[in-house]
């Protein structure tokens, strides 16, 4: 099962899925078909990656039981991801509006979601 997913460069993904029973993120070589835990850098919930050209990473969560979804910025890939916004997602925006669509713009210059 994959989730969600984005390429780092043109032969290695991101994704949130499971492998051998095992949910989290995992980077991907889709040449080799090789793979890395990385839940451990990232966290433990699913979410929507996004990658720069340059190989930062955006993410947010799902809505946790009090409605908050939290954004992170993963910078390199062996120290851990910052959380850069807790953001209250009220019960109205169920369903599709409850993700936070992230657009990454030049060199991480800016961030919309």
């Amino acid at each position: 099962m994959v989730s969600h997913y984005c390429f780092i460069n043109d032969s290695t993904l991101l994704a949130y899925g499971s492998i051998s029973g095992e949910n989290g993120f995992y980077i991907v070589d889709i040449t080799t078909m090789s793979h890395e835990k990385v839940t451990e850098s990232l966290n433990d919930r699913d979410g929507h990656p996004t990658c720069s050209t340059d190989g930062v990473v955006a993410f947010d969560t799902y809505p946790d039981g009090s409605r908050h979804q939290e954004l992170y910025l993963w910078r390199n890939r062996k120290a851990q991801a910052n959380k850069i916004a807790t953001l209250y997602a009220p019960l109205s925006f169920r369903g599709s509006a409850e993700q936070i669509y992230i657009l990454v713009l030049v060199l991480m210059k800016y961030l919309c979601f």
